[in-house]
């Protein structure tokens, strides 16, 4: 247990101190209004791609890519769950109209880039990027389709459809298409030429350094005193976005493991939902319960809804953040998980 805590305070220093540097440049204006336009573009275009297409084609076999798709049941069938559950609430304790999407969104929808990949690559080293990939692709999709049609729905000006050309345009963004551009490489197992594999590696290890900055970048805009006050939505949002989402994580393993004699899985999948790897659900877990993804906030943005419940929650939900990760890192490393997901 000592080592896990131990872990778990490595984790959050190295995200602070990380994350400092950012709020320092910027609190300077040494990272300007420019600058910090840039910089997500910058990462999620020109770094991160190359990062995970990396480590699609190095990381996986043929064999392994096939596991892990079924792997991906797992993040996909509780994000649903997750929204799902988050819509009922929203008819129990109903928001404000423009707020509702939000509130919904704010339940599901993780910041697994910025902050849910440096988290596991602190906590767990490369070999957890396969299982950091699988979630992001669940929750990208799910933002992408489901998410942005909630959203929508509360705009006064535009309303989205749950499938178009438009959200599977806002699907495609680099990272994904490199991971779906590794995908064919490994099954035909391609080798990339040395300057090739070099040159997507080097730009690749900027990501974390600069994900990290970012985070601090943002948190120097928070004004503190807008937060000092949550209300009940905040609150609920805050609730489902940091403890029930990981808790239906290995909700949704149970009943996977429930379905198992019904549905026609390989042997090897279907013993993977009996006794999955214990670094998949670790992973998995931590994910779901991360900070609020910040789209959420630029897409109230454009549909005109409650923007500012938005930035309030994406901005509270990165500061408990600094307190849930540690819990969450010290839950799932603790031999009672181990025993609960049965790895």
């Amino acid at each position: 247990m000592w080592i896990a805590f131990e872990k778990a305070v490595e984790c959050v220093l190295t995200l602070l101190l990380m994350g400092s540097v950012g709020y320092i440049l910027a609190r300077r204006n040494i990272i300007g209004p420019e600058t910090r336009k840039a910089l997500p573009q910058f990462v999620v275009n020109i770094a991160l791609p190359p990062f995970l297409f990396y480590n699609i084609v190095t990381g996986f076999t043929h064999d392994k890519l096939i596991q892990l798709f079924y792997g991906c049941l797992i993040p996909v069938l509780s994000i649903f769950l997750t929204y799902g559950i988050a819509w009922v609430c929203a008819i129990v304790f109903p928001p404000p109209s423009m707020r509702r999407g939000a509130f919904q969104v704010s339940f599901g929808f993780s910041n697994t880039m910025f902050i849910g990949l440096p988290v596991s690559i602190t906590l767990f080293g490369a070999q957890s990027i396969p299982y950091v990939l699988l979630y992001y692709f669940g929750n990208t999709f799910f933002f992408w389709t489901a998410g942005n049609y909630i959203i929508s729905r509360d705009s006064p000006i535009h309303k989205a459809r749950i499938f178009s050309f438009h959200t599977i345009r806002q699907m495609m963004t680099p990272p994904l298409f490199a991971l779906l551009l590794g995908v064919p490489l490994v099954f035909y197992e391609v080798r990339l030429p040395g300057f090739i594999a070099n040159t997507v590696k080097y730009l690749g290890e900027m990501t974390t350094a600069l994900a990290l900055i970012f985070v601090g970048v943002t948190l120097s805009q928070v004004k503190f005193r807008e937060l000092m006050k949550p209300d009940r939505d905040v609150i609920l949002g805050l609730i489902g976005r940091h403890l029930l989402s990981p808790v239906l994580v290995v909700a949704t393993l149970f009943i996977l493991r429930a379905l198992t004699p019904f549905i026609a899985f390989p042997p090897d999948v279907a013993d993977m939902f009996i006794h999955p790897p214990l670094l998949m659900m670790q992973v998995f877990a931590i994910q779901a319960g991360l900070p609020l993804g910040t789209m959420v906030a630029v897409m109230t943005a454009y549909y005109r809804t409650d923007k500012e419940y938005a930035s309030v929650m994406v901005s509270l939900s990165t500061l408990l953040g600094m307190i849930s990760i540690p819990l969450t890192i010290l839950v799932v490393s603790h031999p009672a998980f181990a025993r609960l997901v049965g790895s």
